[in-house]
Formats: C-alpha cells, sequence, structure tokens
C-alpha cells in the first residue's frame, strides 16, 4: 500500500484499476499549501537537520506507482510532469522569476529549484555570504573603514583574537559587525549566476541559468533580506570562524609537511658530506 502525498481525499492505492481514480483525485492545491508552507519557513535553520526535499518524495511516489500499475504508466507519467512544472511555476511566481526552459523530464529541475529555494535556501544563503565575505574580507574590511573599530574590545572580537591571534588579522572585527557588513554588500551588483556559483557546480549553474530567469534584482530583493535574520546571521559567523579554522589548520599542516621535508634534506646532506669524508 502507498500513502500518497498525504492527501485526505486519497488513502491507500488498493488495486490496479484505480489507479486512474486516484490520479484523477489528486489536487494540486496540496501541492501549492505544502510549498507556501516550506516558503514561509525558508529562513528555519537548525545545522544538524536537513529539510527534506518534497520533489524528491513525489518522485519516490510516482516511481512506485509506474513499478505497480504499468499498464497506466503513460497515465502517471503525465500527472507527474505536471506536478513538477506547478512546483516550478510556483516558485518562480514566489521569487519573481520566469521559466524560458523547455525540459521534457521536469524532475531535475523542480528538484534543483527547490533545493535553491526552499529546502536548501538558508544553507545557500549562508553559504554564500560567508564565502563571499571570507573571499574578499580584507577589500570589504578597507572599503567599509573597519579599522576605526580596532580598539574596541566587544565579546565577538575578544574572543576571536584570543583563539586564533594575528591570523584573525581583519576577519575578526568583520565577523563583529556582520550586519553591517552584509548590508553593505547588499548594494553590490550581484548577478544571479554569481550567486549560484556560491553553492552549486559549474554545470548545474549553467543549467539552473538556462532554464530560470529572475525579473528583477533577485539578489537585493531577496537574498539580502538575511539581514533582519538574527539566526542566519549567527550562521554566517559560525561559518567564517570555521572556514578560518580550516585554513589556519591546512597551514599547519602545511608546514608540518614542508618543515619535515627539510629535516629529511638535512639528513641527506650530512649523509653524502659522511661519505665523501669516509672515502677520501
Amino acid at each position: 500500500m502507498y500513502e500518497l502525498y498525504r492527501n485526505s481525499g486519497i488513502y491507500n492505492i488498493i488495486a490496479e484499476g484505480e489507479i486512474a481514480n486516484i490520479l484523477s483525485k489528486f489536487d494540486s492545491s496540496y501541492i501549492m499549501d505544502v510549498i507556501d508552507s516550506n516558503l514561509s519557513n525558508r529562513f528555519a535553520y537548525n545545522p544538524t537537520l536537513s529539510n527534506p526535499n518534497i520533489v524528491n518524495s513525489y518522485e519516490l511516489n510516482f516511481n512506485g506507482m509506474i513499478d505497480n500499475f504499468p499498464d497506466d504508466a503513460d497515465n502517471i507519467k503525465s500527472i507527474r510532469q505536471e506536478t513538477y512544472l506547478t512546483i516550478i511555476n510556483k516558485i518562480c511566481n514566489a521569487f519573481n522569476l520566469t521559466y524560458i526552459g523547455d525540459q521534457p523530464d521536469c524532475y531535475i529541475l523542480a528538484y534543483n529549484m527547490y533545493d535553491l529555494f526552499v529546502s536548501g535556501y538558508s544553507r545557500n544563503i549562508i553559504n554564500f555570504f560567508s564565502r563571499y565575505i571570507y573571499n574578499y574580507c580584507g577589500e570589504i574590511y578597507n572599503n567599509m573603514g573597519l579599522d576605526k573599530y580596532k580598539k574596541n574590545k566587544d565579546t565577538t572580537t575578544n574572543y576571536i583574537r584570543k583563539v586564533y591571534g594575528g591570523n584573525a588579522k581583519y576577519i575578526d572585527i568583520v565577523i563583529a559587525r556582520i550586519r553591517e557588513v552584509i548590508y553593505y554588500i547588499s548594494g553590490f551588483d550581484i548577478d544571479f549566476y554569481t550567486f549560484l556559483s556560491f553553492n552549486y557546480s559549474k554545470e548545474m549553474c549553467d543549467f539552473l541559468y538556462s532554464n530560470i530567469a529572475p525579473m528583477g534584482n533577485i539578489f537585493k530583493d531577496e537574498f539580502c533580506k538575511v539581514v533582519d535574520n538574527p539566526a542566519i546571521l549567527t550562521e554566517i559567523r559560525v561559518k567564517l570562524q570555521s572556514m578560518l579554522m580550516q585554513d589556519l589548520e591546512a597551514q599547519k599542516q602545511a608546514e608540518s609537511i614542508e618543515q619535515q621535508s627539510e629535516e629529511e634534506n638535512n639528513i641527506d646532506r650530512e649523509e653524502d658530506q659522511y661519505d665523501e669524508w669516509i672515502f677520501k
């Protein structure tokens, strides 16, 4: 038996002859309700839990129905395509996007759009701002004139300086002033593709960019709303500290390898000198 979309009018698939009736009762308004609910909670973020991608759940259901009711495969596939188009259009309407593609199978696009804008929304926002800030930390620090905060002794700055010492140059104050920094970045003309490139592979960026197009400035109009979300700002701070720690550990490891290599070279040189002395 299969539970289908948790729709109150559809309980279980009982027999093959009922599949057409079940699909005819499938109400796309349920999809809208689910997406509306998840869109309203898209800024909710728990680093230990991942939000489910309902597109994958639908795909599992459709595949199960096709396997069990092969005679109705064409009808099921038709409903499947309509379902994914509904999801794509719903997300486009919510974010002022236009679907410019013509996908014969909309599953991959629907899945990745749902990841980008719904289930993985907070993760993508955190990834973008933390990586962008980390990459351009020095420029941001100088252009914003953040050196005026060098003598500040707020809790965040003191903690970072204590843990990372001189290695925290610039980043300590940037993290402490994160809301101001993101507000500053919100004035940049960062295009949609650039935002995608901080979260997805080039192949996926090209795929998404060739299928959906922002009608306005999605970076300023949508993604920069994070400036008013304290929980996400905190996660960006945490991510920046994690990136700094990873870089410091990688640097220590590289220095250790270099030192070990130098010691081995010294030993080799001493052995060569000894051999030369013995055979004189």
